[in-house]
């Protein structure tokens, strides 16, 4: 071995690179997928995540299973964050 650390080879200050993957912080792992998303142009493909879609996209299995999950959680974080933002008392 040369002594190159297979971690810090070609990664920038908050990533990391492990099997030829820069993989980003955790804190923006959203941002990440997004850019993921279109860069391979699969931005919209769920469409409009009702809970009987995702149900459908989850029993259907394979990237569909994937997309719905997928959309499932970032319905249960916009519904956190407006919950948040909600003055209570009113």
């Amino acid at each position: 071995m040369d002594g190159s650390d297979a971690y810090s080879v070609g990664a920038t200050a908050g990533q990391y690179k492990r099997g030829g993957k820069v993989k980003k912080n955790k804190n923006r792992w959203i941002q990440g997928a997004r850019e993921e998303m279109e860069r391979k142009g699969t931005v919209g493909k769920f469409g409009r995540a009702t809970a009987s879609k995702i149900a459908r996209g989850k029993a259907k299995g394979g990237k569909e299973a994937k997309r719905a999950q997928f959309a499932e959680n970032m319905k249960r974080i916009a519904s956190k964050r407006k919950n948040k933002s909600r003055p209570s008392g009113r």
